[in-house]
């Protein structure tokens, strides 16, 4: 998760008391989730972790207290007891142990990438939930052991119809990209990863426009938000308002000033503003970090020929025709 898919950096600087109070926040969360499925969101909000407020500790002990009490559940024997009973009894510790254990590799203790987006995801618990599940299944078939058939079939289908419905409901979120973002922001406006993508989806339709307004909530949401500034500045461009193109991708370049891309996207910014030696300035840049950059040397060869340099523009025009480096 660190190596390879970048989970590390400022939004993954808890402390260890950070961390416990998260646990205890997502156990509960999940377990909410799974016996009341509403307001099921793509990308939950990112909460806000407060080691200070005691009221926030509440759900970590609430998880120790439980487990505390299941285990001595687990263990007690009233006296002349015989018989499997006592299965009955270590059942919810059992399930418990399962959906913790199972959950613990995203309680917060280790670093996994979608913490960026929100400390929760629904199909972190998907595994987890087979221990609630399972116990919930069998005191359910305990319970309607002595009953008559077909209450144990009625209260089977009405149970399938109702986790149908919500299926079938929840369902209608997924029918494209543009609809689970919506939906998502429907319900989690801050969700900037949701409102970059819509935007990015509304470039592709060749709605600008919306576009922009999608990116701009992304930046809100999230203004470290580089590649939002740099796609909002290109949309920008693209409409010919370049003071505000110009602005987004130099508001970029200074939270990522080594990204060779970006100096390219400035200096085609402001080349279009009539900036030339601005431009130039840029497009060197780039080239200082990517050498074979082949757009950068074409549009420094147009800046060096327009301001009088043929000779430059001729060799940046040769380095263009160069294969580049993968």
């Amino acid at each position: 998760e660190r190596q390879y898919i970048g989970a590390r950096g400022a939004a993954f600087a808890l402390g260890f008391p950070e961390r416990c109070l998260l646990a205890g926040r997502i156990v509960w969360f999940y377990l909410g989730k799974l016996l009341w499925p509403s307001n099921l969101i793509f990308v939950y909000p990112h909460w806000d972790l407060q080691v200070s407020h005691a009221v926030q500790w509440i759900p970590s002990l609430a998880v120790l207290a439980l487990g505390a009490f299941l285990l001595r559940l687990a263990c007690s024997r009233p006296p002349g007891e015989t018989g499997p009973s006592s299965a009955g009894r270590r059942a919810p510790l059992a399930a418990w142990l399962f959906f913790v254990g199972s959950l613990f590799p995203a309680l917060g203790f280790f670093n996994v990438y979608p913490f960026v987006f929100s400390y929760v995801a629904d199909h972190f618990q998907y595994l987890a939930s087979l221990g609630i599940i399972a116990l919930a299944a069998g005191g359910g078939a305990a319970v309607l052991r002595n009953a008559a058939p077909g209450i144990s079939l009625a209260t089977a289908a009405v149970v399938g119809c109702i986790l149908g419905t919500l299926t079938w409901r929840q369902s209608h979120s997924y029918l494209d990209s543009e609809t689970l973002y919506r939906a998502t922001i429907a319900r989690n406006p801050d969700a900037w990863l949701a409102q970059f993508n819509l935007g990015d989806a509304m470039v592709r339709e060749g709605r600008l426009d919306e576009a922009i307004g999608h990116y701009r909530e992304a930046v809100r949401a999230r203004p470290e938000y580089v590649e939002a500034r740099n796609n909002l500045g290109g949309v920008l461009a693209r409409l010919g308002r370049l003071p505000e193109a110009i602005a987004q991708f130099e508001a970029a370049l200074r939270l990522w000033p080594g990204d060779p891309k970006l100096h390219y996207n400035l200096g085609n910014a402001l080349a279009d503003a009539g900036r030339l030696q601005e431009a130039e300035a840029e497009y060197q840049a780039a080239l200082r970090l990517k050498s074979d950059y082949a757009g950068a040397h074409y549009h420094l060869a147009l800046v060096l020929r327009a301001l009088g340099q043929d000779e430059a523009a001729r060799i940046q025009l040769q380095a263009a025709g160069r294969p580049q480096s993968p």
